[in-house]
């Protein structure tokens, strides 16, 4: 079973998020509202995802995914980067720190289901 750590601030997103990654049987998924908890976190356990909102309370999530590309013991990790809205800039940034993809929060996130599924089968594939 896939572990994913998703680090969103926003409760109401938390609680979307949650609800639509075990409806498409994501069942081991943890949440940091900010990415102090989600780097501690990461100490101490092992995932093969990483779900980061672009904007966080500490750090933005273009910094957290190049915190965590930083550190060896990660490598193996999936990131990917998901905001409000597509800014191409944005998508750019996000690989270039390290992200293996981007998404768009839609109401019902199915375009962010879709490449969770795309990048652990990736990974699966490697």
């Amino acid at each position: 079973m896939k572990r994913i750590l998703v680090v969103e601030d926003d409760e109401d997103d938390r609680y979307s998020l949650r609800h639509y990654l075990h409806k498409s049987n994501f069942t081991h998924v943890y949440f940091s509202p900010n990415s102090k908890g989600a780097l501690k976190y990461l100490s101490g356990n092992t995932v093969d995802l990483v779900i980061i909102d672009t904007l966080l309370p500490d750090m933005n999530g273009i910094e957290l995914c190049k915190t965590i590309r930083e550190n060896d013991a990660y490598l193996d990790i999936k990131i990917i980067i998901m905001t409000g809205s597509y800014e191409e800039i944005n998508a750019v940034h996000a690989r270039r720190a390290g992200a293996n993809d981007y998404a768009v929060k839609t109401a019902k996130y199915s375009s962010l289901i879709d490449i969770i599924q795309k990048t652990l089968c990736t990974q699966a594939s490697e």
